[in-house]
């Protein structure tokens, strides 16, 4: 890959985290290594869990955006864990509702 190459442009109708038209599957493979690894994602421990030259990998993160993609997982994970912190607190509200009309009854 040539040093010179821009970063890629991102589909509207795709989501950052997934495979770009212009990202190979090998390419993309080695992005989700990168998004996998969590929040304390390096560049370094990528190219040490893909066994490549970190400057192989600073390339491939440069051209593919792999920081930019990894945050916007990151921030959808986090909209997940909110979607789903929600709706747990909405059922243990209308759990103790129902306890709470029970006793009230009695």
């Amino acid at each position: 890959m040539s040093d010179n190459k821009p970063p890629i442009t991102l589909s509207t109708t795709l989501d950052p985290w997934e495979q770009q038209p212009d990202e190979t599957p090998r390419k993309h493979g080695q992005f989700v290594t990168y998004r996998d690894l969590g929040r304390t994602r390096t560049l370094r421990k990528a190219a040490d869990e893909l066994q490549l030259h970190a400057v192989t990998v600073r390339k491939a993160a440069a051209r593919f955006r792999w920081r930019e993609r990894a945050d916007a997982w990151d921030r959808h994970l986090d909209r997940l864990y909110e979607a789903g912190w929600v709706e747990e607190r909405r059922k243990a509200a209308e759990s103790d509702a129902k306890i709470l009309g029970a006793a009230i009854g009695k």
